[in-house]
């Protein structure tokens, strides 16, 4: 009898381990299940709040940066020879000599890009925009002639540079661009000449000179980060050459 007792024992201690793998499979989570298999990384961490309440571990604006960039921005600058300075007659040809300054702020519009290789060092691309200009001036030349020259000025730039990005807080950053630029600088002279000697007779023309060329560039600003996409700045800059200019402008930044 004990022989046949301990064989049916043996038979159903198959059937009874089966049994306890499924009620095992259907009453445990599977999540439950992985999760004290695999142990979870360091980076996969969670933070447990004293409420029960669970967080990822804090960032700074500076991690995971954002390494494109559009920038725009709007301000007043100078362009060189935009204002009349001073007018005359050539001693040897008679001919009126025109002479302009820089004395008038002008607006200025900006459009720039670039790429940032680290989050300090980066290049870009710059298009700036100088609103025209007028001036006019009256001359007296010669008696009894009326004359009066009206000039119109308009200019723009590009260039390229490689910028320097030190952080002084997690949002703020100091900026320094260096590199080279293009500008080109368009003056046009309306000149209305009125002879009061009878018979009376008026004249006007229209002159033409533009000046352009390449130059050394460098711009100095801050930059304060609303979030990892947006970014607002103020940017002081300088362009050298023949085509002289320089802007300080306020703007927007936006990361992608």
């Amino acid at each position: 009898m004990k022989k046949q007792a301990s064989n049916k024992v043996k038979k159903l201690l198959p059937i009874l381990t089966l049994s306890l793998g499924a009620l095992t499979y259907f009453l445990v989570p599977a999540s439950a299940l992985a999760s004290s298999a695999v142990p979870a990384s360091p980076q996969q961490e969670l933070i447990e709040l004293s409420d029960g309440e669970i967080t990822q571990p804090a960032t700074t604006s500076t991690d995971n940066f954002k390494s494109n960039y559009i920038r725009v921005g709007a301000g007043a600058g100078f362009v060189d020879g935009s204002t009349l300075k001073h007018i005359g007659l050539s001693p040897s040809t008679w001919e009126m000599v025109i002479k302009s300054k820089s004395s008038k702020p002008v607006g200025v519009m900006q459009l720039g890009a670039g790429h940032m290789f680290t989050k300090n060092f980066g290049v870009e691309g710059d298009f700036d925009y100088y609103l025209k200009t007028k001036s006019t001036k009256h001359p007296n030349l010669l008696k009894n002639l009326t004359t009066t020259v009206k000039q119109e000025t308009t200019a723009w730039r590009t260039d390229l540079a490689g910028v320097g990005k030190l952080y002084l807080t997690d949002r703020l950053a100091a900026i320094g661009k260096l590199g080279v630029g293009y500008g080109q600088i368009d003056r046009t002279f309306h000149t209305t000449e009125i002879n009061e000697i009878a018979p009376v007779s008026t004249s006007t023309y229209t002159t033409k000179d533009d000046t352009h060329g390449f130059g050394l560039y460098g711009a100095l600003g801050l930059q304060y980060s609303l979030s990892k996409s947006i970014a607002v700045g103020v940017q002081a800059d300088y362009l050298t050459g023949k085509a002289k200019s320089g802007a300080l402008t306020a703007g927007l930044t936006f990361n992608f």
